[in-house]
């Protein structure tokens, strides 16, 4: 829960916001990733199917955009659960006094909704503790790290940097899953992916020719769907051929100031 109104970031009394609760439609099907780290997804899903009263905490880390949040969406849907994000800087940002309440009410909801919580950019809230930190900083990752390891609520927490988390944290996860550049294979699997999502032919193009740039899934995904919408909106005027989806993975990457012959980029929607 949240409440927003007035200065910018502040809270309000009045209007709340609840963060959305819904069942994915994505799977683990959806999900390309290395045979370590399907492995250990496909383990958390089978224990918990065997053990369905003790909640998983997992954390999925690794560069921006390697498909951290889409597997968290996947995971979610997969298991037939609902996902609430907890955007940990906006909870942060209450009252004093209002901190510990708001994420209180949000694992009671979590716990009776029999959801997941989703929680990303974890190295912004549970970054390791020192001398400097405000006692009331330290009070608030006190208050989070006793719900998420008292209550019956799974959780799944993402970070790009894991060498500045809290030990604190780390001994209370089960599974921490790294996320790395996807192979060509990888990237191959990828294309078809995206490409038969948006309705798109993958019959005639040159996957393996595509699967050759080292780009991420997310800005291949994101050139597939320029793709799909530019076809939409031009029609059969319109080829989308190897060549076309090559010169839209190569605006991908300019978009993030890189030059396309390095090609190094990663990536999957967070």
């Amino acid at each position: 829960f949240f409440k927003f109104g007035g200065r910018k970031g502040a809270p309000q009394g009045g209007k709340r916001r609840e963060a959305k609760s819904e069942i994915p439609r994505l799977t683990l099907d959806d999900v390309v990733l290395d045979k370590e780290a399907m492995f250990k997804l496909n383990y958390v899903v089978k224990h918990h199917m065997m053990d369905k009263t003790t909640p998983f905490k997992i954390l999925l880390w690794g560069p921006p955009g390697t498909g951290k949040t889409h597997t968290a969406r996947a995971l979610a849907g997969e298991l037939k659960k609902p996902l609430i994000t907890l955007d940990l800087s906006r909870v942060m940002d209450m009252y004093v006094g209002e901190t510990e309440k708001i994420l209180t009410a949000f694992f009671d909801r979590a716990e009776k909704e029999k959801a997941i919580i989703f929680m990303d950019e974890a190295d912004s809230f549970f970054k390791e503790r020192s001398s400097t930190n405000k006692s009331w900083e330290n009070n608030h990752v006190n208050h989070v790290l006793k719900l998420v390891e008292t209550r019956k609520v799974s959780v799944i927490l993402c970070t790009n940097l894991y060498e500045a988390l809290d030990d604190a944290l780390l001994r209370r996860i089960d599974e921490v899953i790294e996320y790395k550049l996807p192979t060509a294979d990888e990237r191959m699997e990828i294309w078809k992916k995206e490409l038969r999502k948006n309705g798109l032919d993958d019959d005639s193009l040159g996957l393996e020719t595509l699967s050759r740039i080292e780009i991420s899934g997310g800005l291949i995904a994101n050139a597939v769907i320029k793709a799909n919408k530019m076809k939409v909106v031009e029609g059969e005027d319109l080829q989308v051929d190897t060549l076309f989806l090559q010169g839209l993975a190569s605006d991908e990457i300019k978009k993030l100031g890189k030059s396309f012959a390095a090609k190094k980029i990663c990536g999957f929607g967070g």
